[in-house]
């Protein structure tokens, strides 16, 4: 994938088929009020938005989209195209209800299935729990059932820990917030959220490198609950704009 596609996806999609996967949905959306499961056009429109992306590249990009059955010959998104973008499209969650617990979880599994510890590592990740220390993981939200399902799924050997330390716990000393701050790095993603908003108030700023910018942020938040998040966090109005953006 060339530098550019880089520069225009921030990192949210990780090949140039997703990428323009996603610039033709984005693209069709912004001109049709069809429901999300029906098939949407819009692929030249894309491809221009795209034009800093080498031609070739998005040529051999529309041959696999086509090959694997995300798009039709008529350069239409296919359902199972649009159950591709729902798997890798962040949305942004406005209701996060919060028992006030933390949980760790921590694992010891064997160094012969490498491979599948770094797959945990990703899931882990993915469900937006925070590395606290090696084979350490925080999150606030309950992830037992998850990470049963995952370990049964996978036939994982070794054993994997979901602990509960309580609404007034404290690891190494730190509060709740102090560990909440210091594993999800909420400072750096409240700057780029803070970028984002000082880029949606230019002029002449492009609809589609804007929703990207917004969403490969969004991809990074691990939309922890409200009562968590620190004072003057951007978020909440990051996604106001977006939406704003989206109603143009």
């Amino acid at each position: 994938m060339s530098s550019k596609v880089l520069q225009i996806s921030e990192k949210l999609l990780e090949t140039t088929t997703d990428l323009l996967l996603a610039a033709i949905f984005f693209q069709a959306h912004m001109f049709n009020k069809h429901s999300l499961s029906q098939v949407m056009k819009g692929s030249d429109a894309a491809t221009r938005d795209l034009e800093e992306v080498n031609y070739q590249t998005i040529k051999r990009a529309l041959r696999r989209l086509k090959a694997s059955g995300l798009l039709s010959s008529k350069d239409e998104i296919t359902k199972l195209g649009l159950r591709r973008l729902q798997a890798i499209i962040p949305e942004y969650q406005s209701k996060r209800p919060w028992d006030g617990n933390l949980h760790l979880i921590t694992y010891d599994i064997p160094t012969s299935q490498n491979y599948k510890r770094d797959r945990l590592r990703e899931y882990l990740k993915t469900i937006g729990c925070g590395l606290l220390q090696e084979s350490l993981w925080i999150t606030p939200y309950n992830p037992r059932v998850l990470v049963q399902r995952f370990v049964e799924e996978r036939s994982l050997e070794g054993t994997i820990l979901v602990s509960n330390i309580g609404k007034d716990g404290s690891v190494a000393g730190k509060t709740i917030q102090e560990l909440i701050e210091s594993v999800y790095n909420l400072s750096n993603l409240n700057m780029r959220y803070k970028d984002f908003l000082s880029k949606a108030k230019l002029e002449n700023q492009s609809i589609m490198r804007l929703r990207f910018l917004y969403l490969s942020i969004l991809e990074s938040d691990p939309q922890l609950p409200f009562e968590l998040l620190p004072e003057g966090w951007l978020g909440n109005k990051a996604n106001k704009t977006y939406l704003n953006i989206l109603k143009k």
